[in-house]
């Protein structure tokens, strides 16, 4: 988003990247989550605005949870084998209702790729669900696995320990406190003090 802004002539001096939105939160600490080979997807689920949550069927057998409105598969919600849908439950909330796997951050057309116009948003927009999943940050921080294609993700679970699952949620985990407590918001504001500081 910051290199659409600079390409716009808008000074790098002007800008502050927040790396991630916090997501406040009393919840309190609960440990890992359970090793499972499952992807959670939470937010508006209209197929109409994500084509690619009517083709989930098609990534049999990899499983899905889906929360959230909007829900609808030919009048026959969560009837697919492979696709789990659990309802609409408040964002303050639907956190605790994530029992194990990954939280998915995706949205377009496609299950191969993040096309149309909102999975183009995707690539400038830092998603309020990424911090709900703790989602290039990702790969940074080592809280969870990047994918080109949603075909890629069922072959990368299969061959997927449970040491190697701990490794992510011990590190989502940390990613996880920090948001509760605003760091990444308090960050951004020092941040500024110090340009406006140096400004007068």
């Amino acid at each position: 988003m910051k290199e659409v802004f600079l390409k716009e002539d808008i000074g790098s001096n002007k800008l502050i990247a927040l790396g991630i939105f916090d997501y406040l939160s009393k919840q309190n600490k609960t440990g890992h989550k359970a090793f499972e080979k499952s992807l959670s997807i939470a937010g508006n689920l209209d197929a109409v605005k994500s084509p690619y949550i009517g083709k989930l069927q098609e990534l049999s057998p990899l499983k899905f949870h889906l929360y959230g409105p909007n829900y609808s598969q030919a009048g026959q919600e969560g009837t697919e084998d492979n696709v789990l849908y659990h309802g609409v439950f408040p964002a303050n909330t639907v956190q605790e209702q994530f029992k194990g796997g990954f939280g998915l951050v995706w949205d377009g057309e496609k299950p191969d790729t993040c096309a149309g116009g909102t999975g183009e948003y995707l690539r400038y927009n830092n998603p309020h669900k990424l911090s709900l999943y703790l989602s290039e940050f990702v790969e940074r921080t080592g809280a969870g696995l990047t994918v080109a294609s949603l075909y890629e993700v069922k072959e990368i679970l299969d061959n997927m320990t449970e040491e190697q699952y701990k490794g992510y949620a011990s590190a989502a985990e940390t990613i996880a406190e920090q948001l509760k407590r605003g760091s990444y918001m308090t960050a951004a504001l020092e941040k500024a003090e110090q340009i406006l500081g140096k400004g007068n």
